[in-house]
């Protein structure tokens, strides 16, 4: 990673986001910015407030796809597949939520990362009309990959190594959905399976248009 980059910045409400590359790509660079802000304005109807001052995408020379606190550390190649916008970005700019902010006992699971994918993968599917093939896809591969004794409870997800368990049967099993309005706007809670309390209160209806690039 350690290299020089090449730093392009802009305002989010009050967020300051950036994409840091290894080579002068604006255009590049811009796409990731104006992604960023459709995404957070996103998020601001159905979370509380970004909990962070800035968020970044970072360039990597290796192939990687982390999500850090206020970053996200992706790879030359990866950065540069149109559908990364739409599917690892968004994913990574809401563990900052999800892992990042609230955080996850390893004594209990990895539960994040299916509330994660709930959010955002399986939403936009759903907001595009494709949520029925996204789910038999996950449910497809979380079969194929739990067949004979591989199988495990979610509460002993980890790591990446068991992810088809977390991100196949998570997102489908993480979350109970509790509709509420005694006031206006609508609330909605999420208690994730094995916690006695709703972990936070998410405001506005999940539906709604998402953004295209």
């Amino acid at each position: 990673m350690a290299a020089p980059l090449v730093e392009v910045s802009d305002w989010a409400g009050g967020v300051e986001i950036r994409a840091l590359l290894r080579k002068n790509d604006r255009s590049l660079a811009r796409r990731y910015l104006d992604a960023t802000k459709q995404y957070l304005a996103l998020h601001r109807e159905m979370l509380p407030d970004y909990p962070y001052p800035s968020f970044a995408l970072v360039e990597n020379s290796r192939e990687t796809g982390y999500g850090m606190l206020c970053f996200t550390l992706l790879g030359s190649r990866i950065i540069r597949f149109p559908w990364i916008l739409t599917s690892s970005h968004p994913h990574e700019l809401l563990h900052n939520w999800w892992g990042n902010s609230v955080y996850v006992d390893p004594d209990q699971g990895n539960w994040c990362e299916g509330l994660t994918t709930y959010m955002a993968d399986h939403l936009f599917a759903e907001q595009r009309g494709r949520g029925v093939l996204y789910r038999r896809v996950a449910l497809r591969k979380y079969t194929d990959f739990a067949a004979g004794d591989r199988d495990f409870p979610l509460a002993e997800f980890r790591s990446r190594y068991s992810a088809l368990v977390f991100r196949g049967s998570g997102p489908k099993n993480v979350a109970k959905v509790e509709w509420e309005a005694p006031d206006s706007p609508l609330t909605v809670r999420f208690t994730v399976q094995g916690l006695s309390k709703p972990i936070l209160p998410l405001r506005a209806p999940l539906l709604r248009d998402v953004p295209e690039f």
